[in-house]
């Protein structure tokens, strides 16, 4: 797992993150939660909506070794999603399932959550 996507997990706990990214895309990011009496491990695999069950999921329709699930858009069903070798966000291809945008959002994970407008109405 990318050292990035790993401080997210031991950094940024919550239940989920939503926010406007720069006005435009209503994201919501994964939850990162541990509850009383869980371990790390639980956080990571006993989640229906953990790290590795959104990947396991994108794996069935886009390329898990490129890119990593962090969130959705809120009103659909598009993925965000982190670039194993660079780092970037990007979105699904909303037009084509495991596809992905051409242009990132956001140049790493602390840029999106730095820039999420987290007092949005979504």
């Amino acid at each position: 797992m990318p050292e990035e996507i790993e401080d997210y997990i031991n950094i940024y706990w919550h239940t989920y993150i939503f926010g406007s990214y720069k006005a435009e895309k209503p994201i919501m990011l994964i939850p990162v939660l541990k509850l009383f009496n869980e371990s790390d491990d639980d956080v990571l695999y006993n989640k229906s909506n953990g790290i590795i069950t959104i990947s396991k999921q994108w794996s069935q329709i886009g390329n898990i070794y490129n890119y990593i699930p962090i969130g959705w858009l809120r009103f659909s069903a598009t993925w965000v999603l982190y670039n194993v070798k660079t780092s970037c966000i990007f979105l699904e291809d909303a037009e084509e399932d495991g596809k992905v945008e051409k242009n990132p959002i956001a140049k790493n994970l602390k840029d999106l959550i730095s820039n999420l407008d987290v007092n949005c109405t979504l």
